[in-house]
């Protein structure tokens, strides 16, 4: 542990702790991946297999064409397990 001896120690690392603080949440605001999670499709695939168990699909019923080789706009979404998908459609049928 770090021995502070006089107040002026304190305040100095006082200021290089809340500096790197602030430095590590600038940086992580920048990341560009911060906000762009899969957990939406995770839902809406779940809401989905509660009236097909069977079949995870992104969109039920397609309007527009689907691309099969995009993960993010095929129909049938195999980017996640199906146990875990069916543990959510559960929960989504027992609470709402």
């Amino acid at each position: 542990m770090i021995k502070i001896s006089s107040p002026k120690n304190f305040y100095t690392y006082l200021i290089l702790f809340f500096g790197a603080l602030g430095i590590r949440i600038l940086f992580n605001s920048f990341f560009p991946y911060l906000h762009d999670w899969d957990e939406r499709f995770h839902a809406l695939v779940a809401k989905n297999m509660m009236t097909h168990p069977f079949t995870p699909m992104l969109r039920a019923n397609p309007v527009l064409p689907y691309d099969e080789t995009s993960w993010t706009d095929g129909h049938i979404w195999l980017h996640k397990q199906p146990l875990f998908l069916w543990q959510m459609a559960l929960s989504m049928k027992i609470f709402g």
